[in-house]
């Protein structure tokens, strides 16, 4: 029996099939700290989107699909840099970023 099922495995066409996938390169970084922020947005040598969020902003939650769908329209070669404004206050207040604009 185990030869027929051989037999037969050896004989029957495997049929695959292929799937093209894209791989989107999501550019997506949350600062941590000062030292990032550098890094990822003033030392950058590419694009930079800056959205300055806060956890409990319901308009901030609304707005970051429709961020994330312009940087996919620019075939990711722009990155999203995500500064929480109550984690990184210093730099919130760097760029005239407040509680009351959110």
């Amino acid at each position: 029996m185990i030869s027929n099922i051989a037999k037969t495995m050896s004989t029957t066409k495997i049929f695959t099939r292929k799937f093209n996938t894209s791989t989107i390169r999501r550019r997506i970084i949350k600062i941590q700290d000062k030292e990032d922020f550098d890094k990822y947005v003033i030392q950058s040598k590419e694009p930079v989107v800056i959205d300055f969020f806060a956890t409990w902003c319901g308009p901030c939650k609304m707005l970051l699909p429709r961020i994330e769908k312009v940087i996919e329209e620019y075939n990711d070669t722009v990155n999203l840099v995500k500064v929480d404004i109550d984690d990184n206050a210093e730099i919130a207040m760097d760029y005239g970023v407040s509680k009351e604009l959110l």
